[in-house]
């Protein structure tokens, strides 16, 4: 669930009218990652795997909660522990959005 004032940064890439690309994905990840663990976005790599940015697993279900209801895909928590790396969920993600619109 998101607080007030996290909608501000969550918000500030907003999902397209139709579909994700990896970049809108990607940057919406760092942006929350980094305002929930204190760093600037800038400065974390989507390549970097999650354990080494310190997620526990409480983050890791406000993570996926939010990009689910965020991108309108329905995402299980596993999700960030299959995809361990911003570029792998923002992959994963976008593979999930094809197969949800298929649906």
């Amino acid at each position: 669930m998101m607080h007030p004032d996290d909608v501000v940064v969550a918000n500030t890439c907003t999902m397209p009218g139709s579909a994700a690309t990896a970049d809108t994905v990607t940057d919406w990840l760092r942006s929350r990652i980094a305002k929930l663990i204190g760093l600037d976005a800038v400065d974390i790599s989507p390549t970097t795997p999650f354990r080494d940015l310190g997620l526990n697993s409480s983050l890791v279900v406000t993570i996926t909660e939010e990009l689910s209801e965020w991108s309108n895909v329905p995402l299980d928590v596993t999700a960030m522990y299959e995809s361990p790396t911003i570029e792998a969920l923002a992959q994963f993600l976008l593979e999930q959005q094809d197969l949800h619109q298929v649906t």
